[in-house]
């Protein structure tokens, strides 16, 4: 049992120091780790809605929300109407926008490319199907539905 708290607390925080990392970057990067999650998100995805970079960087409504708000004001993002009538407003950069999100997003996507290159194909193989389990088992274990919640 004591080597199992052991592992579960070394998980965790390798867990914190690669969330402590993009958020190190971000500051580098002159961003805060929130501003880099939504021009993450929408540079990857070309157009999203704000529900789906809550759900994709696990960010609070209002947070997204304050932060798309702020960065329609400055002209970075636009909303298209989406052909979806239960999705909401799809956001998309602007041609500002995309010169301002683009250097930003480039220099982390270069970094996460970097590290898995030199993780290797077999240890990244690993390593995504074992936290994909863990999350799996989580969530069963712990009786949550993230899609309901």
């Amino acid at each position: 049992m004591q080597q199992i708290q052991h592992n579960i607390n070394a998980l965790f925080n390798h867990f914190n120091e690669i969330i402590g990392l993009y958020r190190q970057l971000a500051k580098r990067l002159g961003v805060g780790y929130n501003t880099l999650a939504v021009l993450y998100c929408i540079y990857f995805h070309g157009q999203c809605t704000q529900k789906m970079i809550g759900e994709s960087w696990w960010l609070p409504k209002q947070t997204v929300n304050n932060l798309t708000q702020e960065m329609l004001g400055k002209g970075w993002l636009e909303q298209v109407d989406d052909a979806s009538p239960r999705r909401g407003k799809l956001l998309r950069f602007t041609a500002e926008g995309l010169a301002f999100a683009e250097p930003i997003v480039q220099a982390v996507m270069q970094a996460e490319r970097a590290t898995f290159t030199a993780l290797g194909d077999e240890h990244c193989e690993m390593m995504l199907g074992v936290t994909a389990r863990y999350a799996e088992l989580f969530k069963h274990y712990s009786n949550l539905n993230t899609d309901a919640e």
